[in-house]
This record gives C-alpha cells, sequence and structure tokens, in this order.
C-alpha cells in the first residue's frame, strides 16, 4: 500500500460511517514517505493505535493494540517495541505484547537483543520466514551455548535464500521439527551444524534438490515423518516446458521417483509418514502407480497401507508424485 494513512483520513473515510462499531482491529502496512509522525491524532479514538517505522526498509505501520493478529511481515528488528508510538501512555506495557502473533517474515539482522525482543514479546511465536538474502547473523559464536538464549516456542524456520551467516540461528530452537530451505543451503547446514541439532526434525522441504545429496539428508535426519524434495526453485515456480515433447525442463534435471524411494526405504525410515518427490521423470509414466505400488510393497511392513497420487508431466505444474503412509 503506498498512501498516507492518518487519523484524520480514518476517522472522515472509515469510522465516521460505522457508529456502532465496537471492536476494532487493523493493521496497515505502506511503503515509502508516509511515515506517522504523530500519534496525537488518534487521541480520540476510544481504542489503542499504535505506529512504527522500519527505517531500514522505509515500511510504516498502523495498528490497534493489543495486536491481534498471527503476521507480521518485514516489520521486527531489535528496536520494535521500544519504537512504537502508540496513542496512550506506555504505562501499560502488556498491551505492547505480541501475544497473538504466530509467524514473521524477516528480513533484519539476528542480533542478541533480538532473540530476547521474541523471547519477551512473541511468547507464541511458531515460525519465522527468512525472506532477504541481506539478513545476517550477528551474534557471538558462543551465544548459542548460553541457554537463556534459546527460543522454545519456535518450530517452525523457512528459508526463502541463500543466507550461509544464518545457519547458526538453527541451535537457539531446541523444539524446531519443520525446516524448508533449499540444496546448497541445506548442505552447508549438514557440513557447519553438530546433527544434534537437527535430529529432532521431523519435516524437510528441500528446493532445488540434487540426486546426489540425498543419502546425506538421509543420515542427517533419521526422525524424518515428513519428506519433500523438489528440482524447483519454489513451490510456486511453473513449468518450463520443451518445444520438443511437452515436458518440464529445469535447471537440474528431473529426477526418477522409483530411485529415490528405494534409497529412502533402505534406510528404513520407519516414521515416515509422506513423501512427496517433484519433478519426475519416469521411461513408464503410464503404468507408474503400479511400478511404485510394487516397489512399496517389497520394502515397507505387510499390515502399513499407503496411498500413491501421481501428477502427470503435462500438467499445469512439472509433474510430482505424493505417498502417504498410514
Amino acid at each position: 500500500m503506498n498512501t498516507i494513512i492518518d487519523g484524520y483520513r480514518l476517522e472522515n473515510n472509515l469510522l465516521k460511517f460505522l457508529p456502532k462499531l465496537n471492536k476494532f482491529d487493523i493493521f496497515i502496512q505502506s511503503y515509502g514517505g508516509n511515515q506517522i509522525k504523530s500519534m496525537e491524532q488518534f487521541h480520540s479514538f476510544k481504542w489503542n493505535f499504535a505506529s512504527y517505522t522500519n527505517q531500514l526498509t522505509d515500511m510504516h505501520f498502523l495498528f490497534t493494540l493489543p495486536f491481534k493478529f498471527q503476521y507480521l511481515h518485514e516489520c521486527l528488528n531489535e528496536y520494535f517495541i521500544n519504537s512504537i508510538k502508540t496513542n496512550f501512555q506506555k504505562s501499560n506495557e502488556n498491551l505492547l505484547n505480541m501475544n497473538y502473533v504466530k509467524h514473521v517474515d524477516l528480513s533484519c539482522s539476528i542480533t542478541e537483543n533480538f532473540i530476547i525482543l521474541i523471547q519477551k514479546s512473541f511468547p507464541s511465536l511458531e515460525s519465522i520466514c527468512f525472506s532477504s538474502s541481506t539478513t545476517e547473523y550477528l551474534c557471538s559464536t558462543s551465544l548459542y551455548r548460553q541457554s537463556h538464549y534459546l527460543i522454545n516456542s519456535i518450530r517452525t524456520i523457512i528459508f526463502q535464500h541463500s543466507s550461509l551467516n544464518l545457519i547458526p540461528f538453527i541451535r537457539h530452537l531446541p523444539n524446531l521439527n519443520k525446516l524448508i530451505l533449499n540444496q546448497s543451503l541445506l548442505n552447508h547446514l549438514l557440513e557447519k551444524i553438530d546433527l544434534i541439532y537437527i535430529s529432532q526434525i521431523t519435516e524437510l522441504h528441500v528446493y532445488k534438490f540434487q540426486r546426489h545429496s540425498l543419502e546425506n539428508i538421509l543420515n542427517g535426519f533419521p526422525n524424518i515423518r515428513h519428506l519433500i524434495l523438489k528440482t524447483l526453485q519454489t513451490n510456486d515456480e511453473p513449468p518450463v516446458r520443451s518445444f520438443i515433447d511437452n515436458r518440464c525442463h529445469h535447471k537440474h534435471r528431473p529426477i526418477s521417483a522409483c530411485d529415490i524411494l528405494e534409497e529412502v526405504f533402505k534406510k528404513k525410515l520407519n516414521q515416515l509418514e509422506k513423501i512427496e518427490i517433484g519433478c519426475y521423470f519416469e521411461r513408464d509414466e503410464q503404468n507408474l502407480e503400479g511400478i511404485l505400488s510394487r516397489l512399496i510393497t517389497k520394502y515397507i511392513r505387510i499390515n502399513t497401507k499407503f496411498h500413491i497420487n501421481t501428477e502427470d508431466y503435462k500438467s499445469t505444474r512439472c509433474g510430482s508424485i505424493q505417498i502417504l503412509f498410514f
């Protein structure tokens, strides 16, 4: 949103048309040059308003308190709480706590003060997405050994870029169980991080997957339940069609679902509940479900049931295989 939002416009363009309104929760995000310099224009409202400007990204935020939304996008840094302007006296600090927020999208540096902010003001935070390749990890190398800097609430981490400096942050997350990242960053993680910090992970999504890395993945995540392996750069990437046979041609050659499944089953991952592979390439795609069924029954326990869902390579996507075990 790129417009000016202030108390006068909010009153004249919205609230005056809602005279019976009692409950009001709002979160507005704008870009560039529209910073709210004063909260005096919000004093006449019966609701608690707050504003914040991220100087690094030039993004401006207007919201009501207590903050009732579950998602914050590129809003946070270590100065967040102390930089919030309100239309009330800050004697009631509890109003500034982000108790409802479960997911944040970050493009800021990870510092000691930032970790303290998350611990204190975001008690319900469950997932973090690092959305910028410029994000840095600035904590000292010994910081992760200090238990009072652990963030126990976070279950999911999403890396949208290959920010190698962010890898040590995983050491602060003892209850992390879901990880989404690309293959190159995963390779770095497996090389630099002790397996004790990731062995508890039960759901792994790997993009730009490379076939030769499968063994390291299976060795590094022995308790995996959901495994997603895709040669796509992101889950939203469209297929790149060949003019000759209409197949999808990505930068990385499509992978064989049969080869991958056989290697996975040989590892005897007894807790595996779901595996998804894409984009795939098989010589016999017409009989693929039958081929996969015979392969699965060769390795799994007799009383284990499974369901196979295959997406044809000519579909609107590039073709994927999903297998559920139950």
